[in-house]
């Protein structure tokens, strides 16, 4: 019988295997090469917690590995490739979910500044999967959008006539909003890594707001925190950070909401995400497995679309996604030693309650606009 190991923080997809698999589960930052080797692990599923790489398979059995999140910079997929493992990924599985919190994010924004969204300029940095769904709810609030992203470009795409395509130091003078979408790449021809450092922050425009929530590192934090000590006119939401479990105490501080690592949490998000890895391992296996039940989940939830009256959208975000108490409740832990700081950022995220997205794409629009 096959063996597979699953990230204990990926909802359903033991019970779902089980049946036909010898299934364990594990912590996400304590699985190690022996205990694969040990098991005879042949599928591992993951999260981002992981780092899949020659250290965790070397000598192991493994010959399938998924990741269900959709950014993959804590994959080796070269080594992957290298030794015939194959791989899968849940690529834009979350992307509603996190484009849900910018937008929350956003709205907090403009009340809080009593500022009308359609004076609002958005800079999306990375037109990806998410930043799609960002200039789609954008476009449909009036926020004018401007866009940077050079692999795009580069390809040739067509860029949609609501988005104005623009040099990164362009966007970042022009936007009153900022928020960034791109995965994290140290190396080759678009390197992400301190995407946004001490020369190109000093251009960020007066009174306003940075929402960080694609990976840590993108954003230089040392370079972020000497610029809003220097700036208290910027305001900064933050979900993610370059060394977690380590976090920024003085970025957190510093921020208007501060979550550890959720912006992509909601259960449809994870629910997507099992779906996605699923249907590759029902490919490579040759295998069906009974989704009913989360299927059944996701199609009983009442969604909704970004509507004129957006005092009642942030609401009914507010009380779905509860990303203030969120933001409570990683300040809760700052006090704490760093040691136990770590593991209770890891607790905040383990244990991290079922919260279902209250924002719904029509996908007829969304098609229309960027295909």
């Amino acid at each position: 019988m096959e063996t597979i190991f699953i990230d204990e923080n990926i909802p359903y997809l033991k019970e779902i295997l089980e049946k036909d698999y010898k299934t364990y589960c594990f912590k996400g930052r304590e699985l190690n090469c022996q205990t694969l080797a040990q098991e005879h692990c042949n599928s591992l599923f993951v999260r981002s917690t992981t780092r899949v790489s020659e250290n965790l398979l070397a000598d192991t059995d493994v010959k399938f590995v998924a990741s269900a999140t959709s950014g993959i910079d804590h994959i080796d997929v070269e080594y992957l490739q290298n030794n015939n493992i194959h791989f899968s990924f849940a690529n834009g599985a979350n992307s509603n979910s996190v484009a849900e919190y910018v937008m929350f994010g956003i709205l907090l924004y403009s009340f809080n500044k009593h500022i009308d969204v359609s004076k609002l300029t958005i800079g999306i940095i990375g037109l990806g999967n998410i930043g799609k769904k960002v200039a789609y709810y954008c476009n449909k609030i009036g926020i004018k959008i401007l866009v940077n992203d050079p692999v795009l470009l580069d390809e040739g795409y067509k860029f949609p006539q609501v988005c104005k395509y623009c040099e990164l130091d362009e966007l970042l003078e022009n936007a009153n909003i900022i928020t960034n979408h791109v995965p994290l790449n140290i190396n080759g021809k678009y390197p992400t890594y301190n995407l946004l450092q001490n020369e190109n922050l000093s251009k960020i425009k007066k009174n306003s707001l940075l929402i960080h929530s694609s990976r840590g590192g993108v954003i230089n934090e040392n370079d972020l925190l000497k610029f809003l000590k220097q700036r208290d006119d910027v305001e900064l939401i933050i979900d993610v950070f370059e060394n977690e479990p380590e976090i920024n105490v003085p970025l957190i501080q510093r921020s208007i909401i501060a979550t550890p690592h959720i912006a992509g949490y909601s259960h449809n998000g994870k629910i997507n995400g099992v779906n996605m890895v699923l249907d590759d391992f029902e490919n490579y296996f040759s295998n069906k497995f009974d989704r009913i039940e989360i299927n059944n989940i996701i199609n009983n939830q009442n969604s909704n679309s970004l509507h004129e009256n957006l005092s009642e959208c942030y609401n009914n975000i507010h009380s779905s996604r509860q990303l203030l108490e969120d933001s409570l409740r990683l300040n809760d832990i700052l006090w704490l030693n760093s040691v136990d700081r770590r593991d209770a950022f890891d607790k905040l995220r383990k244990e991290y309650p079922i919260r279902f997205e209250y924002l719904k794409i029509d996908l007829d629009e969304y098609s229309k606009l960027f295909f």
